[in-house]
């Protein structure tokens, strides 16, 4: 009996220090893991940095039509002349003005109107009507042949019109000497028809005379510095 109570304090004090030794280990920590300090290299662009430039869109200036400074090439100038005549109205034809209708007879569309004496108030294409002064005229035409197609004046508030066939020439860069026209209102008439139905109108003789030297005298006198001479191209009445 005391072997077996020996052999139960031997398994006691052995089951104790079992319990202790349990007790006293520890479980060991996972190991940590190596600290790796990354360099990231830094890289420099060389290059140097784009810039983005918007800009507008550009017109190109147009030149202008009709520009003063213009040169019309020689090849497309109309080629002109200059006419210097006379005209002479006496009778009823003596007014404050005439107008004298021109018309180019090789173009019709080509038209000017030539008023002798006052200006009066602006008239439809007015950029055709070339004012003067009584007696000798000096003025630029297109070259070309021509016709005086009718005669106007004014009586009352009303204007008379009259049919006028005398013709001319006007060559190129030449001064065109056309004479004298002298034109003789004989009296006043009435119209009768047409709108309105009653009109004013006159009868009248007409002439061209030949001053050739007076023209060239008065020519010099008035334009000492125009060169060139007088070309005799006298007018022609055609009735």
């Amino acid at each position: 009996m005391l072997k077996h109570l020996r052999l139960v304090i031997v398994l006691f004090v052995l089951s104790g220090c079992a319990a202790k030794m349990q007790k006293a280990v520890v479980e060991p920590e996972p190991p940590a893991l190596p600290v790796v300090n990354a360099v990231v290299p830094v890289i420099e662009d060389a290059s140097p940095p784009v810039t983005l430039e918007v800009t507008g869109t550009q017109t190109a200036a147009l030149p202008q039509e009709n520009q003063a400074t213009a040169e019309i090439p020689e090849a497309e100038r109309e080629p002109v002349g200059i006419v210097f005549a006379k005209t002479q109205f006496e009778g009823v034809l003596k007014t404050s003005y005439v107008r004298l209708a021109i018309v180019n007879l090789e173009d019709p569309a080509k038209t000017f109107e030539l008023q002798i004496g006052e200006k009066t108030a602006p008239q439809p294409f007015s950029f055709n009507v070339k004012t003067v002064n009584p007696g000798y005229f000096f003025i630029e035409l297109p070259s070309g042949p021509y016709r005086f197609s009718s005669v106007s004046i004014p009586v009352g508030g009303a204007t008379a019109t009259e049919p006028l066939d005398v013709t001319f020439q006007v060559l190129p860069d030449q001064i065109n000497y056309l004479g004298t026209l002298r034109l003789n209102g004989t009296k006043e008439t009435i119209k009768l028809g047409g709108v309105p139905v009653i009109k004013p109108g006159f009868e009248y003789q007409a002439q061209v005379i030949d001053e050739l030297q007076e023209g060239i005298a008065t020519f010099k006198q008035r334009y000492p510095n125009v060169p060139g001479t007088l070309t005799n191209q006298l007018m022609r009445i055609n009735r």
